[in-house]
């Protein structure tokens, strides 16, 4: 809900700050993203059809077909990262939250009409790469569009439709990559939709009592302070050390079966 709240009022998006908080929490990443793409799928499919005739179809069918090659290698790199420790992996997404925040902050282009592929094709396979890793692809797209002189309706358009017609293929992958953990996960996203409707009325209607300049100014803090909290991660009081396997005695070894299951 809060996730909604900040992508409806200041224009973040929604993994930006849903996955990082939910690994802060003690959700493993896949389960983490998995949960994000079944909430956000459904808001960005109600914001696309409101936005269809301003949709530029041609950017956005480069811009998923390099970003397409991108998540497969960031599916990859997302086996990599589930393999490890929940404190290594709030310390990884922490880290890349931070860098997103920084250059997003510091950013500063005057807007064009057209970008050339030296920027084009790199940013969008980046944007891939993140959105299949660490489930935070939205931050690379949304500095290539701002280096374009567009509408602001042009902008929501490219963005959430880029964003929607890789949702499905990434959430495929997690269920066939992870099992039933990441199937349970998409169905608690559903779950979640309610609140996500909710969140984004909020944050409508806060956009329009704060001026955007305060509330980007109060999403960078707090976006800051989620990638701190994430890379502390291991020094901080949690459940990390509940959640830490412990080693069979010898005695239970011996119990085990034939396929090494007790």
């Amino acid at each position: 809900m809060l996730a909604s709240v900040m992508q409806s009022a200041v224009g973040f998006g929604m993994g930006l700050v849903a996955v990082p908080a939910l690994v802060w929490l003690g959700i493993a990443l896949p389960e983490a993203m998995a949960i994000t793409m079944a909430g956000s799928f459904v808001t960005s499919l109600i914001s696309v059809h409101a936005l269809r005739r301003d949709v530029p179809w041609r950017d956005v069918g480069v811009c998923v077909s390099i970003r397409g090659v991108g998540l497969g290698v960031g599916v990859v790199l997302l086996g990599l990262l589930a393999s490890l420790d929940a404190g290594r992996v709030k310390q990884v997404v922490g880290a890349v939250l931070a860098a997103v925040v920084v250059v997003q902050w510091l950013w500063r282009v005057r807007p064009r009409e057209r970008i050339g592929w030296g920027w084009t094709a790199p940013t969008f396979l980046i944007s891939g790469v993140m959105a299949g890793s660490v489930g935070m692809g939205g931050p690379p797209l949304v500095l290539w569009v701002m280096a374009h002189n567009w509408s602001a309706r042009r902008t929501r358009a490219f963005l959430l439709c880029s964003f929607l017609i890789l949702q499905p293929v990434l959430t495929v992958i997690l269920i066939v990559k992870f099992g039933t953990t990441a199937l349970v996960a998409v169905l608690a996203g559903a779950v979640c939709v309610p609140a996500i409707l909710l969140g984004t009325a909020a944050g409508l209607r806060l956009g329009r009592r704060i001026s955007r300049p305060l509330l980007q100014k109060l999403a960078f803090t707090l976006l800051l302070l989620l990638a701190l909290a994430s890379a502390l991660g291991p020094w901080l009081p949690g459940r990390d050390s509940a959640r830490t396997p412990v080693a069979a005695t010898p005695h239970e070894a011996g119990q085990a079966g034939p396929q090494g299951r007790p």
